[in-house]
């Protein structure tokens, strides 16, 4: 119990003070596994994602009169159209403009993204003067040092795969698929083997059940789990 107390504490304390401040200024926020939808005043929605907080702004007409602030994980967001009223969304170092669109936001550690389902969007980066333009189906990622990212094509069944309740990985590196399942798992899997997370993984799973999805990679890459109860799983050969 002290070994997985030790763990748990090494995997969160890090951003500690940053989750503690995300956490006074929402508006509205997610558990760990929890995915929320939203209405918002001007008819649009936001579906929020596991562990995910967002502050919400609405004003007086004009510039920034409709907006949210990601505070911390991922918000999709659907947004009902009002020429002159455009939707901000604010997160980390940059802004995403819309009219009217769905699309999604996520902040990690490395920065942050933005992937366009329909309509349009364009962000930008806090102070750059750059400003990228998205269409459907594609991604661009930023943050404050190095600015905005090449625009990438992504699949729009798996980039909203979520807010389905389910994660599509197509030869995704283990590393990633970890990473990833960290943010539905209420505790912390790990992998003991550095060169584990190059190996590749393909399957649809339930956000729902972590812990079932471990038990599945365990026997499609013929790995073993070292269990300290099922919060602190151990992947390695």
């Amino acid at each position: 119990a002290i070994a997985a107390g030790l763990l748990i504490a090494v995997g969160v304390g890090a951003d500690l003070p940053q989750r503690l401040d995300a956490n006074v200024r929402a508006d509205a926020a997610t558990a760990t596994g929890e995915i929320r939808r939203l209405d918002l005043p001007d008819g649009s929605t936001v579906q929020l994602n596991t562990d995910s907080a967002i502050a919400i702004h609405f004003g007086p007409d004009g510039i920034g009169a409709r907006g949210v602030r990601l505070l911390r994980g991922e918000a999709a967001f659907e947004i009902a159209k009002d020429p002159d009223r455009p939707f901000m969304v604010a997160a980390g170092d940059g802004v995403s403009r819309v009219l009217g669109t769905v699309f999604t936001v996520r902040m990690s550690s490395r920065g942050a993204s933005v992937t366009l389902l329909e309509g349009r969007v364009a962000v930008s980066v806090n102070g750059g003067g750059q400003e990228t333009v998205l269409s459907p189906n594609q991604r661009v990622r930023y943050d404050g040092r190095r600015g905005l990212g090449a625009v990438e094509a992504v699949d729009p069944q798996s980039a909203s795969a979520w807010r389905r309740g389910k994660l599509v990985f197509h030869d995704q590196p283990l590393g990633d698929v970890i990473d990833e399942l960290n943010r539905y798992h209420r505790g912390l899997i790990r992998l003991v083997n550095e060169d584990l997370r190059a190996k590749r993984v393909n399957g649809v799973f339930d956000t729902g059940d972590p812990v079932s999805v471990v038990e599945a990679l365990e026997a499609a890459l013929g790995l073993r789990t070292t269990r300290l109860t099922d919060y602190v799983i151990l992947l390695h050969q």
